[in-house]
């Protein structure tokens, strides 16, 4: 990283002790949350099984993020997997946006082990992608 990006992160760091929180998005988030409904949430990326109307009525009465979280958090959906569900609501990601993508056209290794390149060399006969050694 550039010397002059690391001294701009610092900088923020000092000004604000961090870069930010779910405590400091959640009042644009739960905006977000209640003006869409969960019509269109249950849209967006790794919704499932009907959690759009639990989101939704955990934001109509939640006034901040823990609350919210503790209200739609179970043994089925852990803190992090909504954590990573409310990122695709806040930023609009879609599940056909996830399905556009396509998959890796090779692998490149950073690193590996003297039992790491034994396993490399039996899986480049029958791995799909090309593999890119490091230069």
């Amino acid at each position: 990283m550039p010397e002059s990006s690391i001294a701009l992160l610092k900088k923020a760091q000092d000004e604000y002790s961090c870069f930010g929180s779910w405590e400091q998005f959640y009042p644009l988030l739960r905006f977000t949350i209640l003006r869409s409904g969960p019509e269109q949430i249950k849209h967006c990326a790794e919704v499932i099984e009907g959690i759009e109307n639990l989101i939704y009525q955990s934001a109509k009465t939640a006034d901040n993020f823990e609350s919210f979280i503790s209200l739609v958090k179970s043994k089925r959906f852990t803190r992090t997997r909504i954590q990573r569900m409310l990122t695709h609501i806040y930023t609009g990601f879609t599940w056909s946006m996830l399905r556009s993508f396509d998959s890796p056209t090779y692998v490149r290794l950073l690193g590996m082990s003297n039992s790491g390149k034994h396993y490399l060399n039996h899986k480049k006969r029958t791995s799909r992608f090309p593999h890119k050694s490091r230069s």
